[in-house]
């Protein structure tokens, strides 16, 4: 229902929803938007530790497509990229109330702004 309501059913923008695999089975996804050479991931659902390997399929996927470029929102993602990608900074700043912090510290994946939030 989220992906419906935010990325298919959006009137503005044209989104593509790709699933990870590993082996059979599905372990994430990711909301992708092709912006003239350009192939932005605007939200994500994955183990932040396999960014790495993803962002090599999808640049390879995005190179396939004609694309020169792939783009996403870092956060607190791997140091090392492959090439051809570039991260961006949102300028947003996230907060978390101080009840609620304890709570979610070690949650997994970290959040990731959809180009909604930050466009």
């Amino acid at each position: 229902r989220y992906l419906g309501w935010r990325y298919a059913r959006n009137p503005h923008h044209d989104y593509l929803l790709l699933g990870l695999r590993h082996g059979w089975s599905l372990v994430g996804w990711v909301v992708v938007s092709r912006q003239g050479d350009e192939v932005l991931v605007v939200d994500r659902c994955c183990d932040e530790d396999s960014m790495l390997p993803i962002l090599c399929a999808l640049g390879h996927w995005a190179w396939e497509k004609g694309a020169s470029r792939l783009a996403w929102w870092r956060g607190d993602g791997p140091p090392l990229f492959p090439p051809g990608t570039e991260t961006r900074d949102t300028l947003l700043i996230g907060g978390v109330m101080p009840a609620s912090a304890p709570r979610f510290a070690d949650c997994t994946p970290t959040w990731q702004p959809g180009d909604t939030d930050v466009r």
